[in-house]
């Protein structure tokens, strides 16, 4: 099963891809910890671009982001850290109102406990070459 798929609303994924893959490996940029929620979000880069990309989005666009958000975090943990942190993130259902999340790479580890998860947002911007 999919990460996605134990979020709130795994249906925004189907009007980006046609095909529903695992989408589990993501170049992680950001980690917001916010007291209200209490939120965690983790902000990627998805490691296949949409064959069906927002109208909206630049016509060069070749990088899609995701922004994750975990409601209810009751536990977290995040070791070491890094500029490059390409990993999978995996979402376990445990209960109704109960999941496990983690993001595993060779530099960073995440982990914890929530109620809920959301994808917030799908967005896309023009990446050059490195």
């Amino acid at each position: 099963m999919a990460w996605y798929d134990e979020c709130d609303n795994p249906k925004i994924i189907s009007g980006y891809y046609s095909t529903l893959l695992p989408l589990n490996r993501i170049d992680l940029h950001e980690v917001v910890l916010h007291r209200d929620g209490p939120l965690l979000k983790l902000r990627g880069n998805l490691p296949v671009f949409p064959d069906r990309p927002s109208k909206r989005w630049p016509e060069q666009a070749n990088t899609a982001q995701v922004t994750i958000a975990l409601w209810g975090v009751s536990s977290v943990s995040i070791r070491e850290w890094a500029t490059t942190i390409e990993g999978t993130f995996a979402l376990e259902r445990l209960g109704p109102q109960r999941l496990s999340f983690s993001f595993c790479s060779d530099a960073t580890t995440i982990r914890g406990e929530c109620d809920s998860a959301r994808i917030d947002e799908i967005t896309a911007y023009i990446k050059g070459a490195a």
